[in-house]
């Protein structure tokens, strides 16, 4: 009894320490802008990552510095000139694959991208980077609504296209729970649980810190600058050479699953089209060096058990499947004279090394490069063809 009374009062003791460091070195008192609200977004952010010495093989910086400005865009740099209704913007929206949290301002796909239309005379251009980590269409949806709509509505006139570089994370969307019954995305996000951690996610000193220890990484501070160490434990330690799977293209999901995917894919084309009327819209279908879809008679899946489990053990089925459902939506819209959506269909347009991937989604250093060339090539004749 004694002891659980010296533990309570230690705790009361150190209450006010923590509730005051937590205050003090938190966000929970900065103001708080529309991307707050979303999952994994970070905004006003200047970070630094320091890689291990493993990194090098995928042509990384050995320090590379992360920013979002504070409307939560990266690579906007436009904005901060007083001509800035001379320039057109191209707007990315995505995943951690567009997001890349780990990789230098100068150095994501999106940037390489628009050097590329600079170099082909497009000055004009500003790619800005909209993804963030973990984002599903369901995501995308909440992000156009109540994040972009709002921050780019003084320039929507000069948005001249909104690219979803969808696909990866879609998959989720197919994922049944334990019980085998369908997951319910729409709970999962808005959940009073959901928007409670969140909140928590985004404002605490205490989860940062104990997160990034968890995962490897380990926060030191340099003339007051946040400089994180990123480890080994991140990179793929098997080769995709080692895996060779055949599967057949035929592959039926669940009736409901593939609805609700339609449903909320559909919603979230017309939402864009309304709230940007000045916009084109690329659908972006993303390369995946664990799927190899050149065959008409079988998918190659190249990926250990352990991704499988991580996602799904048809993982390059599902997503051919996906591709397949994005299609046809974007065809049915076009038939009913919604010609201002587009589909490309960058898997089977670009090959990259599998040395461009420092996990089997993730693209890095060449991945970077050619990705950013392709598209690059794909916008400046799209642009020329549609102007």
């Amino acid at each position: 009894m004694n002891s659980i009374i010296k533990i309570i009062k230690v705790f009361l003791y150190s209450l006010p320490f923590f509730l005051s460091t937590e205050i003090i070195l938190g966000k929970w008192l900065l103001p708080q802008p529309k991307v707050s609200i979303l999952p994994s977004s970070l905004y006003s952010e200047k970070i630094k990552f320091k890689f291990s010495k493993e990194w090098r093989k995928y042509k990384t910086k050995e320090i590379a510095t992360y920013t979002r400005d504070e409307l939560g865009y990266r690579g906007w740099e436009s904005k901060s000139y007083k001509d800035s209704d001379l320039y057109k913007l191209i707007l990315v929206i995505g995943d951690s694959t567009t997001d890349q949290r780990f990789e230098d301002d100068s150095s994501t796909w999106t940037e390489i991208m628009e050097n590329y239309l600079h170099d082909k005379g497009l000055n004009y251009i500003d790619v800005v980077n909209g993804g963030i980590d973990g984002h599903t269409t369901y995501g995308y949806l909440q992000s156009i609504e109540n994040w972009h709509t709002n921050d780019l509505n003084f320039i929507k006139p000069n948005l001249s296209t909104i690219i979803f570089n969808i696909g990866i994370n879609e998959v989720k969307y197919f994922i049944r729970n334990k019980s085998g019954e369908l997951k319910d995305i729409n709970k999962s996000h808005s959940s009073k649980s959901a928007i409670l951690k969140n909140y928590i996610v985004k404002n605490s000193f205490f989860y940062t810190y104990l997160k990034s220890l968890l995962k490897g990484e380990e926060i030191i501070y340099k003339d007051g600058a946040e400089l994180i160490i990123i480890d080994k434990s991140r990179l793929r330690n098997w080769d995709f050479k080692e895996f060779y799977e055949k599967k057949t293209y035929n592959y039926s999901l669940d009736p409901t699953q593939a609805e609700n995917y339609k449903i909320h894919f559909q919603k979230l084309i017309l939402k864009t089209m309304d709230l940007f009327p000045y916009s084109k819209i690329i659908i972006s279908q993303p390369y995946i060096p664990a799927c190899d879809f050149s065959s008409k008679s079988h998918i190659i899946q190249r990926m250990p058990s352990s991704e499988k489990k991580q996602y799904s053990e048809s993982f390059c089925k599902i997503i051919k499947e996906v591709f397949h459902n994005q299609e046809v939506i974007v065809n049915d819209l076009k038939k009913n004279n919604q010609q201002k959506i587009y589909l490309y269909k960058m898997y089977e347009n670009v090959e990259i090394n599998d040395i461009g991937f420092y996990d089997f989604i993730h693209p890095v250093g060449i991945g970077n490069e050619i990705l950013g060339n392709t598209f690059g090539d794909y916008l400046y004749k799209f642009i020329s063809n549609t102007n």
